[in-house]
């Protein structure tokens, strides 16, 4: 839960930023990319993630993460359709207060999931082991490295860890600069720029919630994988070369 929280309030330093660029004119927008980089440090939809893993059973995991996906993408849909009836000021703000909401709805009703014997088991541990490195620098610095270790123990999770480096590079890319390009090179508007997104959105609920299980039951995990790397591949090459929206 401590990390939820940690990941909500990175996630809203974005936000505040951008409304506070625009109400002062001579602030640096580096403060807006700070707080994003910032805001990768912890991922709260991946805690997200994980608090279903603590308290669904595992036949019912699966499709609580295509839910949590499918309801992201939804509100991935929709917002663009803010800028069509509002000022790029108060969807700022907008945005800003919805995140805001769902910090302080996390920190008031969202319970903490995971076990109490879990927690204390992983205090110990954590205790012990910092008794044997004994020093700051190994248990405070070098832990995190110590930790993804594990994406080395064997070829499976090199991978897999390979895969998703490449994976979350071209995806923060296209995020970053898609809307950009669309503008610069494609003449979009906001209601181009609206409307992409909505389909986006809707294609990708309907993926989370409906494909994605039927192709996993057809063809299994390794070739969902590499299915995805393909239409991710050509949805790249559609976009670049288009001539025109």
């Amino acid at each position: 839960r401590v990390l939820m929280l940690l990941g909500l309030a990175l996630a809203l330093l974005p936000s505040l930023s951008l409304v506070l660029l625009q109400v002062f004119d001579d602030m640096s927008p580096y403060w807006y990319y700070g707080s994003g980089a910032l805001g990768g440090l912890i991922n709260w939809v991946a805690i997200a993630l994980s608090t279903l893993s603590d308290v669904l059973p595992r036949e019912l995991r699966a499709p609580s993460f295509g839910l949590l996906l499918a309801g992201f993408s939804c509100g991935f849909a929709m917002s663009p359709m803010l800028a069509l009836a509002m000022s790029h000021f108060a969807v700022s703000v907008v945005a800003f207060l919805i995140l805001l909401g769902g910090l302080l709805f996390a920190l008031y009703i969202l319970p903490e999931t995971l076990p109490e014997r879990v927690a204390k088991e992983n205090i110990r541990r954590r205790d012990e082991e910092a008794l044997r490195q004994k020093g700051f620098v190994h248990s405070i610095l070098l832990r995190p490295i110590a930790d993804l270790s594990i994406l080395n123990r064997d070829s499976l999770f090199r991978s897999l860890g390979t895969l998703a480096f490449f994976s979350g590079l071209a995806i923060s890319g296209d995020r970053s600069l898609l809307i950009y390009y669309a503008e610069d090179q494609l003449d979009f508007g906001d209601g181009d720029v609206a409307v992409m997104f909505l389909i986006i959105g809707l294609l990708g609920i309907i993926v989370q919630s409906v494909v994605l299980k039927l192709l996993n039951d057809r063809i299994g995990e390794r070739y969902v994988i590499i299915l995805s790397f393909v239409v991710g591949i050509v949805h790249n090459i559609m976009y670049g070369l288009a001539k025109s929206k």
